[in-house]
């Protein structure tokens, strides 16, 4: 999410740490952070009422949404930091339940 709207990377980070961001820690050094939320924080826009599509993905799939890779996105399913569900020998991740993981509710403004 490196230089996103012209902010950068450290700058996310910070803001992350402090609470006035939604992120997801897929591992120590992985953060991820929804496009949308971070949009609608800059706008001065709650973020708890986006709404997202309800589409099932892979494994491949969702390491692509998320930006990881697909070692990272199976430890972070096992682990139980991410919603998945175990069919088969195959994993299977909402759409929409990973995007509320990276965005959940209004972030905590600190005045």
């Amino acid at each position: 999410m490196a230089d996103f709207q012209g902010v950068d990377e450290r700058t996310v980070r910070r803001a992350a740490d402090k609470g006035e961001l939604h992120h997801l820690r897929l591992a120590p050094r992985v953060l991820r952070f929804s496009r949308l939320c971070l949009a609608e924080r800059l706008h001065g826009r709650s973020c708890a009422d986006l709404v997202y599509d309800e589409e099932i993905l892979d494994a491949e799939q969702a390491a692509a949404l998320l930006g990881v890779g697909l070692i990272t996105l199976l430890r972070a399913a096992t682990s139980g930091v991410i919603p998945s569900v175990h069919l088969g020998g195959t994993w299977r991740f909402s759409r929409a339940a990973l995007l509320r993981c990276l965005c959940p509710e209004p972030p905590i403004t600190t005045s």
